[in-house]
């Protein structure tokens, strides 16, 4: 029960995954950014010298936000925590009631705070513009439900957490179309927003009530735990319901709104709004994408006569027909199922009803086939050929369609790959390379894959090659490939047949011969001689490569390949794939993820020129021998742990019952604990050897190029910190290289980026503090109270952060002319 009790009162608390509140947990609502109020500013369509003079209102309305925030709302936030924790004890329906009027006083505080923003704002607004504050008011007001309560009650639809209007403000829609639409958006949105009213009053009245019947109910001392377990889920059935029935109306109400937002707009446009609101409310079904179509499209955008202009076009018409037809029986299935579930699926269903998927799955081949027999179609229209070569980005455009109106991404990443001599050094860097060899996921966790195509390019730079060397390197490249297939049909597909014979047996199959410990051994040693037979063909390629490309006086490249190989190689033994081993690093402290760290290829990856490459290779020869040693040893620890479970497995895998159990548990435990101790020292020693060839690296490259290096190990080791789509620095090393930027515009847009870096870099660096601190252990609500206090920090910061971005964009558009910002594909929006 008192997991539940907690569940109640967590209702408002609980964080929402991927939403960053400025450190409430979305508890509460963020303050209006300035994001928003650009929104907002479209939606007045205010003039650009309008939308400058409310920035200083947004300034004063901030400040007073952030002082709310450090007193009353951090207040609130501990109170409520002190207030779940004591729940895990009894429920007090006194306290729950007054936890919810602080809740209500805090968000009229912050309403309060809005209202008061845009009573400035509309002094600099003429007659026209103030009659469409009400939209933006609801819009705000919608916002701020989207936190806590409302966001909490639906979180079991995802289709009554959609907005429409948020949708098509991401869109490019013609101006006669927008305005076409608009009374359909003023409409939907009024009734959206007393929709979201209706689930925030059920959602609070179904807190209370439940309380308070479990209060009363808890106080019958007759009562057995069964009888306490079947009137929890009757009343939270019962009381559920009125909020599940708000939260299926605000998605009936986006579904039919679509279709009807979607008659009025042109073909493109209707279908970016359609594929997006799919995306969010229905992304179980995986029917936002449909790749056939985007074929299509991209064939249409190449020069064709006009009778196989005419022949492609009808063929899209139709598949998008019949595509959307089955999409909108899928969508119908699942809002019904939703609408028949209990919220949080207590005392109810939540998951669908094996006939919903039946049904849901034969949509989904029917669909499947569907597109086959587009993509078929297109092929016999187009040929193979043309149709393999639509997917080549270097294919040319037709005529007009160009990448106007290109969000910031394309303009900004062209003017970034070559930085100005007068701009700064990279205060970012770029993302850390993935390594070449995690590409590869194979059939055994402990052998590597071949030699890819990619560590083809890593060792042609290492090595200095040209394009001669290159073409050589190549040819015998597909020679090691044939005899790798040899060897992979042979040695490589006895391991991975032992191995799952093993897996099979240990799991107590009925029909299989039991196995034996020296079964485990003999599967082990053929690994063993695999990666034997593996690292002998990599041994004779690298020979050839000595002969045909480096000489005999080129034994320290010849090193630097094989090193660079040993370190692909040994980063293997782990029983997950590269994608769930580079999930995992992201959940470590920053000592696990600094030992996944390869600083050769970190730096040479498209960072440093030939002459930096240079300088960095004696730096990086000890690290480079240390480095392999050491991964080498890491990889053994790993086989060993590994066989030691596989030989535990087998062993008590004939045993059953709790004290087997037990008893495997302990002697897994034993075995394991002084290898996993060894493993983490050599984790230790791996990011000493990361940090010392970082300063060794320091020391050998200039200024601007070890500042490079640095950002991009700092984005390695925090990519949640350092991987910001949104940071602003690429836009400015963009301005720096515009050939017409003047005198006057150079000095201010430096005066700017000065004053962005080193506000940008301070908030970063407190961001990684934060993580950096130490691993909070134990359970229990106390454990779950920290971490929602770390996340609260972090989240702050980045809050913070994302308003340096946006007010820091604003300022450079500002400093350039609208030739300009179209150029670099920024927009004035």
């Amino acid at each position: 029960m008192r997991p539940l009790i907690f569940m109640l009162i967590a209702l408002a608390a609980a964080p929402a995954p991927a939403a960053f509140a400025q450190g409430t947990g979305n508890t509460l609502p963020d303050p209006i950014t300035g994001a928003n109020l650009t929104i907002y500013a479209q939606r007045l369509e205010l003039s650009p010298q309008q939308r400058l003079a409310i920035d200083a209102p947004h300034e004063t309305y901030l400040a007073a936000f952030a002082e709310l925030r450090e007193r009353e709302i951090e207040k609130f936030l501990g109170d409520s925590s002190n207030l779940m924790r004591r729940f895990w004890s009894s429920p007090d329906s006194r306290e729950v009631r007054s936890a919810l009027n602080d809740y209500d006083r805090l968000r009229g505080r912050i309403k309060a705070l809005d209202e008061q923003l845009f009573g400035e704002i509309q002094v600099f607004l003429s007659e026209d513009q103030i009659e469409l504050m009400p939209i933006v008011r609801q819009r705000r007001e919608r916002t701020r439900m989207r936190s806590g309560l409302s966001r909490a009650a639906t979180s079991a639809n995802a289709a009554s957490r959609t907005d429409l209007s948020v949708i098509l403000d991401g869109i490019e829609v013609p101006p006669p179309a927008r305005r076409a639409v608009e009374p359909l958006v003023n409409e939907y949105e009024r009734r959206l927003t007393a929709g979201m009213r209706k689930v925030t009053t059920e959602a609070r009245r179904m807190i209370i009530d439940v309380v308070k019947q479990l209060e009363d109910h808890m106080a019958e001392e007759s009562n057995s735990r069964r009888r306490q377990w079947s009137f929890i889920a009757e009343i939270w059935s019962e009381e559920a319901k009125d909020v599940n029935d708000a939260a299926a109306d605000i998605s009936d109400l986006n579904w039919r709104s679509l279709r009807d937002i979607a008659q009025l707009l042109p073909a493109e446009p209707a279908v970016l709004v359609r594929r997006a609101y799919l995306a969010r409310a229905y992304s179980e079904l995986g029917v936002s994408k449909t790749q056939a179509l985007d074929r299509y499209d991209l064939a249409l955008r190449t020069r064709l006569d006009d009778d196989l202009r005419g022949s492609i076009l009808a063929a899209r018409t139709d598949f998008r027909g019949r595509n959307d037809r089955i999409v909108d029986e899928m969508v119908e299935i699942t809002r019904r199922q939703r609408r028949e579930s209990t919220l949080g699926g207590f005392g109810g269903r939540r998951q669908a009803s094996p006939e919903t998927k039946e049904r849901l799955g034969a949509l989904g081949t029917r669909r499947s086939e569907v597109m086959a027999e587009a993509a078929a179609l297109l092929v016999a229209l187009l040929g193979e050929e043309r149709v393999a070569a639509l997917g080549d980005d270097s294919a040319a455009p037709a005529d007009g369609a160009g990448t106007a109106g290109a969000a910031i991404g394309s303009g900004v990443a062209a003017g970034a790959r070559a930085t100005a001599a007068n701009a700064a050094p990279h205060l970012l860097g770029t993302k850390a390379p993935p390594d070449p060899g995690e590409r590869y996921v194979g059939p055994d966790p402990f052998l590597p894959g071949p030699i890819t195509a990619e560590e083809m390019k890593w060792y042609a730079t290492l090595a200095t090659m040209d394009g001669g060397d290159v073409a050589v390197l190549e040819t015998l490249h597909d020679g090691y490939l044939e005899r790798w297939e040899e060897l992979s049909a042979g040695t490589v597909e006895a391991v991975t047949e032992a191995a799952s014979r093993i897996a099979r047996r240990s799991r107590r199959d009925p029909e299989a011969t039991p196995t034996t410990t020296d079964d485990v051994d003999r599967a082990y040693d053929l690994r063993r001689r695999a990666m034997s037979s593996i690292r002998s063909l990599d041994d004779a390629f690298f020979a050839d490569v000595e002969i045909a490309i480096l000489g005999d006086d080129a034994s320290e490249d010849s090193l630097r390949l094989r090193r660079a190989r040993d370190r692909i190689v040994y980063r293997h033994g782990s029983t997950s794939s590269g994608r769930m081993q580079r999930w995992r690093s992201t959940q470590r402290s920053r000592t696990g993820r600094e030992a996944q760290i390869d600083l050769v290829l970190l730096a040479i990856d498209g960072l440093l020129d030939t002459a930096g490459r240079a300088k960095a290779a004696p730096a990086l020869s000890e690290y480079e021998r240390d480095l392999a040693e050491t991964l080498k040893e890491r990889y053994e620890l790993r086989v060993e742990r590994a066989r030691t479970s596989d030989r535990l497995r087998v062993e008590y895998a004939g045993q059953r019952g709790g004290r087997a159990r037990s008893a495997y548990s302990t002697a897994l435990a034993d075995a394991s604990a002084q290898i996993s101790k060894r493993l983490a020292a050599v984790d230790e020693r791996l990011t000493d050897l990361n940090r010392a060839g970082l300063a060794a690296l320091a020391e050998a490259l200039s200024p601007a190029d070890s500042e490079r290096v640095r950002a991009r190990y700092r984005a390695a080791v925090h990519p949640e910190v350092y991987d910001d789509p949104r940071a602003v620095e690429p836009a400015f090393l963009a301005v720096f290289d515009l050939a017409d930027l003047s005198d006057e515009q150079r000095v201010t847009v430096g005066e700017i980026f000065a004053e962005y870096r080193g506000t940008y870099g301070s908030v970063c660096s407190s961001m990684t503090d934060v993580l950096d601190e130490e691993q909070i252990r134990g359970q229990g609500p106390e454990r779950w109270q920290r971490q929602a206090e770390r996340r609260n920090r972090f989240d702050k910061l980045r809050f913070d952060r994302d308003e340096l971005n946006d007010k820091t964009l604003r300022r450079l558009r500002a400093a350039l002319t609208e030739e300009q910002l179209q150029r670099l594909g920024l927009g004035t929006g």
